[in-house]
This record gives structure tokens, C-alpha cells and sequence, in this order.
């Protein structure tokens, strides 16, 4: 791992917090008795991005620690743990389908999964690139803010429709510009952030022209 890159698992622990508090009123301070939307294909969808989010922390800190055949045993885990992460976003997707809003709905986790799939899957074709394949697995992280801040200014903060989700974006660009300046001081020369960057935008291209 790059040394400038020592403590990113501490930065990626901050997920834990934002998932806490941006699924409590739907998920978490609902604990233990849920109410009746809640069904066994949400704690099972909650599980297994559980999981997810516990690899993408772990992994940066096994990487530091150099436990580095731990840290391919996770990824490899990870083959299996994905496609359960794919089985369960559209399930949830189809469960919501018949609410009144599907378009909204659809809308969020299909563009979340497939920025997902696009960065995992090019960290994973990256893997022998160490500079890259982390980087695309830092992005991937960032797709977590889309459901967690999402929740956070629409439901705590009372910040409801595009005003929450440019928001999100917002957040985003500012944290993949800081790295890409971190990078250009360090000369850098992957453009991992720039294409993930780009991915998003597209993303949020897609959402003006649906929603606007």
C-alpha cells in the first residue's frame, strides 16, 4: 500500500456512523420489533451490505498490517459475497416496485448497484495493480453515501427531493477532488479517480434528465 495511504481504513470507519444514523428510523431504532415492510428480504439485504461494508474497512487495515493473505482470503470471499449484494438489491428493487413512487424507487438502487458493479469489477480486473485496485475500491465505498446521507438530509434533516440528493453529489465531487489534488502533489499518474468521477457525473446526468 502507498504510504500516503497508511490510514484510509480509519477514513472508511466513518461509513459505520453515516449507515447508523441514515437507516435508524427505517431500520435500526426500529430494533426489535419491526414493522410490517420489514421482511426477511430486508435483513437479509441489510446483512449482507453489512458484510460489504465490513470488507471495505477491514480490508485497507489488513493491507497496512501487511496480513496480506488474509486480506486475499476476504477478497476471494468477496466472489461470492457480490453477486448475494447484486441478488439482494433487486430483490429489494422489486419489492418496491409497487409503491407509488416506483420510478423513484427503481431509480436510486438500480444507478447505486451499477456504479457498484462498474468499480468493483474494474478493481477486481485491476487487482495485480495495486495503485488502481485500490482506488476503484475507494470508490466503490463512495456509493455508500448515496442511501446513507441520502437518508440523512431527507428524513433527519428534512431536506427532501433533489435538493438532498445534489447534496450527496456535492460531497462526493469534494471528496474525489481532494484525492485527486492528493494525488497530483504526490505525482500520481492514475486517473482511477478521474474515470470514477466521471462515472458519477454520468450517473447524475441520468437523474436530472429522469427527474427534471
Amino acid at each position: 500500500m502507498e504510504k500516503k495511504y497508511k490510514y484510509i481504513g480509519y477514513f472508511m470507519i466513518f461509513l459505520i456512523p453515516l449507515t447508523f444514523f441514515g437507516f435508524y428510523k427505517t431500520y435500526f431504532g426500529l430494533i426489535p420489533v419491526f414493522n410490517e415492510k420489514t421482511d426477511t428480504i430486508t435483513h437479509l439485504h441489510a446483512f449482507v451490505s453489512t458484510l460489504w461494508i465490513g470488507a471495505l474497512i477491514v480490508q485497507p487495515f489488513l493491507i497496512s498490517n501487511k496480513k496480506f493473505k488474509t486480506h486475499r482470503a476476504i477478497g476471494k470471499f468477496t466472489y461470492v459475497l457480490f453477486p448475494l449484494l447484486v441478488v439482494f438489491f433487486i430483490l429489494q428493487m422489486t419489492k418496491k416496485s409497487g409503491e407509488d413512487n416506483v420510478l423513484q424507487a427503481i431509480f436510486f438502487p438500480l444507478r447505486d448497484l451499477s456504479l457498484l458493479t462498474i468499480f468493483y469489477g474494474l478493481a477486481i480486473y485491476h487487482k495485480k495493480q495495486t495503485a488502481i485496485h485500490m482506488r476503484y475500491m475507494i470508490a466503490s465505498a463512495m456509493v455508500f453515501l448515496f442511501p446513507t446521507v441520502g437518508r440523512i438530509t431527507g428524513i433527519i434533516m428534512g431536506i427532501e427531493g433533489i435538493g438532498g440528493t445534489e447534496i450527496t453529489y456535492l460531497l462526493i465531487y469534494s471528496i474525489f477532488l481532494g484525492l485527486i489534488y492528493y494525488d497530483t502533489l504526490s505525482k500520481t499518474k492514475v486517473r482511477t479517480y478521474h474515470i470514477s468521477c466521471l462515472c458519477f457525473m454520468v450517473s447524475q446526468l441520468f437523474f436530472f434528465f429522469i427527474f427534471l
